[in-house]
């Protein structure tokens, strides 16, 4: 007997079921072992993270940090570069994953520093790190850019807290958070130059 899909429509059909499976799955999961805060810690299970352990959003970030996709292709460009002993700058840390495989690339000699402007993310930073026993990364909460001196920045409870005008992402998506800036909160950040 061969099997095969009919057509487009039920190829479609089978992807919709297996991300309503995927998704109930991971809001169980969440249920089940999450905190009150609706986060999970688990293991990432492959890539440069593997063996790390991260507490995250499983239903909103869906399994790139579990699963290792997060990244994978910047970090296999990356992560080459980055040997034991360097020092290591992750600007905009966001919730640590970047920073916890940095961390351990370059080992004990070496250092990390963890710069974020939005302190919420800065201290899901320092808790995966705790959780990774990682002790060779310096937190720092602060914006890069210009100018020097202290800037608003717009607050985002998603991963964009950025400063106005400054939305890093895919250019489809640069113009809706631009237009949404001026309906979210700011805050005031001292703003540094890298040197």
């Amino acid at each position: 007997m061969r099997w095969s899909v009919g057509n487009d429509r039920s190829g479609s059909q089978l992807m919709t079921l297996r991300s309503v499976i995927k998704d109930n799955s991971y809001r169980l999961i969440t249920a089940l072992i999450g905190d009150q805060e609706k986060m999970v810690t688990l293991p990432i299970l492959s890539g440069p993270g593997k063996g790390l352990k991260i507490r995250a959003d499983l239903i909103g970030r869906k399994d790139a940090y579990f699963w290792g996709k997060y990244d994978r292709y910047i970090l296999d460009q990356v992560l080459p570069f980055v040997q034991k002993g360097s020092t290591v700058w992750d600007c905009g840390s966001y919730i640590g994953f970047y920073t916890l495989v940095f961390a351990r690339s370059v080992g004990s000699v070496g250092r990390v520093v963890a710069i974020e402007l939005d302190l919420r993310n800065l201290k899901r930073t320092q808790e995966n790190a705790a959780l990774n026993r990682l002790t060779n990364i310096q937190f720092l909460n602060a914006a890069i850019g210009a100018p020097i001196g202290e800037v608003d920045f717009i607050m985002d409870d998603s991963t964009n807290s950025h400063l106005p005008g400054t939305y890093v992402g895919g250019l489809e998506m640069e113009a809706t958070w631009n237009s949404s800036d001026g309906q979210k909160s700011r805050g005031r950040i001292e703003c540094i130059s890298l040197d």
